[in-house]
């Protein structure tokens, strides 16, 4: 069984945006291809035309624009139809559909989706599909998430379970969309053993990256994409230079300028939430005193999320207690929403679709997801103002829907910006940028701190801090393992 895969001069457009402008693509069988480029470029929209999910312009008289061929064992066809079984897939956008449609089923039934590539599972699901979906979930170390809700896990165990759901059928071809996107270095290990040992039982491999160090040692051939074009072809290490290189973290001290007196914007005290029966914060004790800035690292599962919608209001103790702001407590949303801009990785695919960026910017004005009140001319100013900063002037008048992974938390982070918040409280603010916008976006946190803004900023990634960090907490568990300045509480988790 073989299956190659020929995209010529393919055009894609949704709209007035052109997502695809002639762009090329040769999969052969038991290829290694990935596509990289900075947001926006195409690389998600050139997989989905690879896997038939979506399809070419069609022109006037008739045809597509550009030609799709599929080689099923030895035959030529244009439909996808034989083909898209063969192919497994794995990235933010499935990730986010599950999020957006509120579909909060167990691990293993979103890997038994993959065995008739639905979203869902359809048809009988018997024992025969429950080994298969244990199987795939045991091959890839994660057993333990087989009966954990989806919407619970945190954003490298759903990636992890979803790159089940796309090996569980034994495809010919793998297709990966920033996969590696929020999972912590032993995650990122186990995906590089798993690509290893596809690759060597023949399975192809195509993925699209924005960040080349993120991929095992394959021989992989990288097709750089710019503005929806295919523009360069080669050797991944040497189209990698041609790239932004990758930012490197500023070196972290102790010596922090002192805090400044007064009492702690936002603490917890022996907080602890239950999720599913299992404690994602555990008797926990931290403050966020006037002056500091807070990141907080941790494997995949260690609480870090949670404890962002502890502190934002999404989540509620089972134990333990919360004070915000000085605020009585139950405190009011609205309260804390005028004081905390929150960037979360989850809650991207919360936003109506149609949703353009431009309102999205102005929502932080009212804490909505979507815009259901009509801004005032301020509001209006103060959007233009962050979209400009951005970079983002050029993409205000699109709909999320066609925005890439990078170009969408860039918008949700003009959002969390847009209403000048006391306190950030930011999820994994990185997640999906390429290297220029990951550097602009560090160089921005910096920029807020020295003017007052306080930081809590969650990575699963210490090279990415910002300079501004004052101080750490370093979480197992749920529980606190160190906590204090950011050189000493980063030195255990770093070794």
């Amino acid at each position: 069984m073989s299956l190659e895969i020929i995209i010529e001069n393919i055009r894609v457009s949704r709209g007035e945006n052109l997502l695809l402008d002639g762009a090329g693509l040769h999969l052969p069988p038991g290829g290694r291809v990935a596509l990289v480029g900075g947001n926006g470029a195409g690389k998600s929209t050139l997989l989905r035309v690879a896997r038939g999910e979506i399809w070419p312009d069609q022109l006037p008289g008739g045809g597509y624009a550009g030609q799709r061929l599929y080689v099923v064992d030895g035959k030529p066809t244009a439909s996808p139809i034989e083909a898209r079984p063969r192919i497994g897939t794995a990235g933010a956008d499935l990730r986010d559909l599950y999020r957006r449609r509120g579909w909060n089923v167990s691990g293993w039934l979103i890997v038994v989706s993959g065995l008739t590539d639905s979203p869902l599972a359809s048809g009988a699901v018997g024992e025969p599909e429950r080994r298969a979906a244990l199987g795939a979930l045991e091959r890839l170390g994660i057993a333990e998430l087989a009966y954990r809700p989806f919407l619970e896990l945190s954003q490298g165990q759903a990636m992890a379970v979803l790159l089940a759901r796309a090996v569980v059928r034994g495809p010919e071809w793998l297709f990966l969309d920033e996969a590696a996107d929020g999972l912590d270095a032993p995650s990122r290990r186990v995906l590089h053993g798993v690509l290893e040992t596809l690759a060597a039982s023949g399975v192809g491999l195509a993925a699209a990256t924005h960040h080349p160090a993120s991929l095992p040692d394959l021989g992989f051939e990288a097709v750089s994409m710019t503005r929806g074009r295919t523009t360069k072809r080669g050797p991944l290490a040497a189209v990698a230079k041609s790239l932004a290189p990758a930012i490197r973290r500023a070196e972290l001290r102790d010596a922090a300028k002192p805090a400044a007196s007064g009492e702690p914007l936002l603490s917890l005290h022996g907080a602890t939430v239950t999720l599913g029966g299992v404690d994602v914060v555990s008797g926990l004790d931290w403050q966020l005193r006037p002056g500091e800035n807070w990141v907080v690292v941790g494997r995949n599962g260690a609480g870090k999320s949670s404890l962002v919608k502890l502190l934002s209001g999404d989540l509620h103790p089972s134990e333990g207690r919360v004070n915000r702001f000085g605020l009585p407590e139950p405190v009011s949303l609205w309260d804390l929403r005028a004081r905390l801009g929150v960037v979360a990785w989850d809650a991207q695919a919360e936003h109506p679709r149609d949703t353009t960026v431009r309102e999205v910017l102005v929502s932080g004005f009212f804490g909505s997801f979507g815009l259901y009140d009509a801004p005032d001319a301020a509001m209006l100013a103060r959007a233009a103002g962050w979209l400009e900063r951005l970079g983002l002037t050029e993409l205000a008048d699109r709909p999320m829907s066609s925005l890439s992974q990078g170009q969408a938390r860039k918008a949700m982070i003009g959002r969390a910006l847009a209403f000048d918040p006391q306190v950030l409280l930011l999820d994994e603010p990185l997640g999906g940028l390429d290297p220029q916008a990951r550097a602009e976006v560090l160089a921005l946190l910096d920029d807020l701190a020295a003017q007052g803004r306080q930081l809590v900023m969650v990575t699963h990634n210490p090279l990415e801090i910002p300079a501004c960090v004052t101080h750490a907490l370093v979480l197992e568990g749920g529980r606190a393992v160190s906590a204090g300045p950011v050189g000493e509480a980063l030195a255990a988790y770093e070794s």
